[in-house]
Order: structure tokens, then sequence, then C-alpha cells
């Protein structure tokens, strides 16, 4: 694992690659349409344990990958934003 800066909360940490498209949906037919297989591979960014695994306790895997399948809706819900208000004030 690489360290840097979260794509979300900005905090210095151990990052992880999340994908907008979660890996368990590129073989899906609907998400094969939608997406090319490249796109769904390498779509995402980088984020903290932290919040990483907050955006897959808010939210199953076929939600993700249709409705919160960018950095900008995923931002753009208000528990989410609220996690994050929380989250910069930690360590």
């Amino acid at each position: 694992m690489a360290e840097g800066f979260c794509g979300f909360c900005n905090r210095f940490k151990e990052l992880t690659f999340h994908h907008f498209i979660p890996k368990t949906l590129h073989k899906n037919k609907l998400f094969l349409k939608l997406f090319t297989k490249l796109y769904m591979r390498t779509h995402g960014i980088d984020l903290c344990k932290d919040c990483h695994d907050t955006v897959h306790d808010f939210w199953d895997e076929k939600t993700l990958g249709k409705e919160y399948n960018t950095k900008e809706k995923i931002l753009s819900d208000p528990k989410f934003r609220k996690y994050l208000s929380w989250i910069i004030k930690q360590d």
C-alpha cells in the first residue's frame, strides 16, 4: 500500500484504491453495457481505510455502481458529508 492524502478526508494515511464501479460488478451484463472494462478497472480514487470502509458501509455494491459512481456523487450525500466533517477532526 502506498501512503498519501486521502481523496475524501485529505488526511495523510496508507491508501487503497476504491473502484467507482465495484469489482464484483465488472462481469455484470448491465455494467458491461454501461461501461468499458478498462473504465471499470481504472476509474476510482485513492482512499484511506476509514473513508473506504465507510463508503462500503453506507451503500451496497449495486447502489455504488449505479448511483454513487463518481467522487462528486458520493460527496453530494448528506450522511457522507456529515461523516467527513467528523473524520477530518480525527488524528
